[in-house]
């Protein structure tokens, strides 16, 4: 039997490639890495795989549709479809229905099973990164318009009536838009195959980084969007203490940014100037979980603590809580909260 797995974002790459070593190894598995133009966040996972054969894995990469450009887009849409016409996978699984590559792999082949996997946060809250369905309707053409197929815009993330089925970290967790469906819980075992963490540690080092010294890290402050950080002093100077007494202590300190983050590092944070490591932003630090140990994670309303926090037992992870606020956005922090309690992921109380 045969699947096809679509990933838009490196988190996607890196979940698709535990479940081909979990559910479905006995498959034969094909990865698209959907790559935005110009940013080669998902070639990081092309490289990897280049380096660390992947057994029974057939990886392709194929530019993003962007929105406008009838011709290029509908040709690249149609290319989408005509891979899965010819694959007849028997799954098509995806992070994002939102995207019109999905719907372009469903057309190719309209009875293969549709699964979604763990969108991180998206998954649970639903007023996480809100996003406006005002003149859906209108949008609906539109798109229909220059992809030259039916797509859906679901509020929430995997709650289209295309998916049929879900692999996520919490299905007890999981938003309203994905009720009725079928929802699995993704396994730390799928990530733990020996095979997921060569992958992992070759992209760890195609991106740069030395896989030995990141052994070594003492302290991961994972930041959340640069906008909360300027929304919020108070957690910008939370972080700038902590990195600074574990940077003085002569331990290393990692800092990751937000994937989305256009805002230079410096201008985000004051960082010591010794013991510090920059991550690069196309690297999805939950790529580090079989690298780290002994480590202290930190961050705020971020997924990556979620993945952290289950995928590896051999490291802390912490929350930095936000100042009270009103409104639907504090509401969703309030709710973030009580995710990460729930799977043992305490406030960061201070201690450095």
């Amino acid at each position: 039997m045969k699947t096809f797995f679509l990933a838009t974002t490196p988190l996607h790459a890196l979940i698709s490639l535990s479940l081909m070593r979990g559910p479905f190894q006995d498959f034969d598995n094909t990865l698209a890495l959907i790559n935005k133009p110009g940013t080669g966040r998902l070639d990081l996972f092309a490289d990897a795989l280049g380096t660390v054969k992947p057994p029974g894995i057939s990886v392709l990469q194929i530019p993003r549709v962007k929105n406008g450009g009838l011709g290029p887009g509908r040709a690249l849409l149609r290319r989408i479809s005509e891979i899965t016409r010819e694959l007849s996978p028997s799954l098509i699984a995806s992070g994002n229905d939102r995207r019109p590559e999905f719907y372009a792999a469903v057309r190719g082949c309209a009875s293969a099973r549709r699964v979604y996997i763990d969108d991180g946060l998206y998954s649970y809250v639903p007023n996480y990164g809100i996003r406006d369905t005002v003149g859906e309707g209108l949008f609906a053409s539109v798109r229909r318009l220059w992809c030259g197929l039916a797509t859906e815009r679901p509020s929430l993330t995997g709650g289209s009536i295309a998916m049929e089925e879900a692999y996520i970290l919490l299905p007890e967790r999981a938003h309203a838009g994905l009720s009725g469906k079928i929802v699995h819980a993704l396994q730390a075992q799928w990530f733990a195959d020996p095979w997921v963490s060569r992958t992992c540690a070759a992209a760890v080092a195609s991106v740069g980084l030395d896989v030995e010294l990141c052994r070594s890290i003492g302290l991961l402050v994972i930041l959340p969007h640069p906008r909360l950080l300027a929304t919020y002093p108070e957690l910008r100077q939370q972080i700038e203490t902590l990195a600074s007494a574990h940077a003085t202590r002569g331990e290393l300190v990692a800092i990751k940014a937000h994937p989305e983050s256009e805002v230079q590092l410096h201008e985000q944070l004051c960082l010591p100037d010794r013991n510090t490591l920059t991550i690069p932003q196309g690297l999805p630090v939950e790529a580090l979980a079989p690298i780290l140990s002994g480590t202290l994670v930190v961050g705020a309303l971020t997924s990556a603590l979620l993945f952290l926090a289950l995928l590896s037992e051999r490291i802390r992870v912490r929350s930095l809580s936000l100042p009270a606020r009103s409104g639907i956005q504090s509401r969703a922090h309030e709710q973030i909260q009580a995710i990460y309690g729930s799977v043992g992921i305490q406030a960061f109380t201070g201690e450095a």
